[in-house]
């Protein structure tokens, strides 16, 4: 079984890849900075600190799960990716969509906002379940050597 630290420790690792993921992806953006690296720098530490708040949502789930075989792979992996765009669409648009009374359309910046959060949502859940499916294979192994000696 790997502990739940361990568990911790790679969901907010996912995390981390995650912001510095979407970081990347927006360097590549039109318009360009006078100092790239410290733009980057500050973008990833904005993303970071922003999906901290999906991290935290998604703890009791990260300790409840211990077995990612086969089907079950796949079923945490869209679970995860979901939880960014419902924290970003009920935490943050829906207040600036009841807040806004201008003839602006705000749909295209309402998907931007859900794509982005769909993007770091799943990378860090990919990232992850790949680190624990590692952990749990390398256990499931070393209990199977223990076994046979």
């Amino acid at each position: 079984m790997v502990s739940r630290w361990k568990r911790l420790f790679y969901s907010l690792s996912g995390t981390a890849a995650g912001a510095f993921l979407l970081a990347t992806c927006l360097m590549f953006a039109p318009g360009k900075s006078e100092s790239p690296l410290k733009t980057f720098v500050g973008t990833a530490s904005i993303l970071f600190a922003v999906s901290l708040s999906g991290w935290i949502l998604a703890l009791p789930l990260v300790l409840l799960v211990r077995n990612i075989d086969s089907w079950r792979f796949w079923m945490y992996l869209g679970i995860g990716t979901m939880i960014g765009p419902l924290v970003t669409y009920i935490g943050a648009i829906q207040r600036l969509l009841g807040s806004y009374h201008g003839a602006y359309n705000q749909a295209p910046a309402v998907l931007v906002a859900l794509g982005m959060a769909s993007v770091i949502s799943f990378s860090a859940s990919l990232c992850y379940l790949l680190l624990f499916r590692k952990a749990q294979g390398r256990f499931k192994r070393n209990e199977i050597i223990a076994i046979g000696s």
